[in-house]
């Protein structure tokens, strides 16, 4: 049986869980880290940016066919398909050309010694990389090794079912050789929980990448933005 089929047949036996509320509980967490501000309502929830006008971090996520538009921008998942057929809801909505893709690690297994993590303390990662980061409990800050060379970085939120990686970033001088995906394949053999990844539909060489390192695509995330 191939490790997604496991994933699927996993999701199933969580009775009260699925795989895209965990992916989607995930998220929630590191975008609070950044800044937004996260409200849940009974069938919507809101997500916005104090400082950041993009529809990146100002939308509302659906989750239930109830819901009526009022907001600049909704994001709906393709695995609510009956979502989608509500979408006639949206009619002065517009489809963005542009998508949210979340990955699933499926590959096979293979650790590569030439490559190692190393976590920084909060306080590191801020003066380094990022000055009003949120402190999380569950929030981890690394760089990335490659034999004696830092490579880049990376960020997780880790949840008791699943690892988020975020902020996933090789340094320019070390791009197109390959070692962005061999590392993720590295670190993904030595995680023993489900992990995901998200990009967007035209960044290609991140698309590349991660399906060279053993990713495959669970969950489109697409946005429907008001024209008025």
């Amino acid at each position: 049986m191939s490790y997604f089929r496991k994933l699927e047949r996993l999701n199933i036996m969580m009775k009260n869980i699925d795989l895209s509320s965990l992916i989607l509980n995930n998220e929630l967490e590191w975008m609070e880290s950044i800044g937004c501000k996260i409200k849940k309502c009974s069938n919507n929830i809101f997500i916005s940016h104090p400082y950041n006008n993009s529809i990146d971090f100002n939308f509302v996520a659906v989750y239930s066919n109830d819901f009526l538009p009022s907001s600049k921008c909704y994001r709906i998942s393709n695995k609510t398909n009956s979502q989608l057929t509500k979408i006639e809801i949206l009619k002065n909505y517009i489809p963005e050309y542009c998508f949210d893709i979340n990955f699933i690690f499926n590959g096979t297994k293979s650790s590569n010694g030439d490559f190692r993590f190393s976590e920084l303390n909060y306080e590191h990662w801020k003066q380094e990389c990022e000055i009003k980061r949120k402190k999380l409990f569950n929030a981890h800050y690394y760089f990335i090794w490659y034999k004696n060379l830092k490579i880049g970085k990376f960020s997780t939120i880790e949840d008791d079912e699943i690892i988020g990686i975020y902020d996933y970033e090789i340094n320019p001088i070390f791009r197109r050789k390959g070692l962005g995906s061999k590392f993720l394949k590295s670190y993904c053999s030595v995680q023993n929980k489900l992990i995901f990844i998200q990009t967007w539909s035209e960044n290609l060489s991140a698309i590349k990448c991660y399906k060279k390192a053993g990713f495959a695509t669970y969950e489109i995330l697409y946005r429907y933005v008001s024209y008025n």
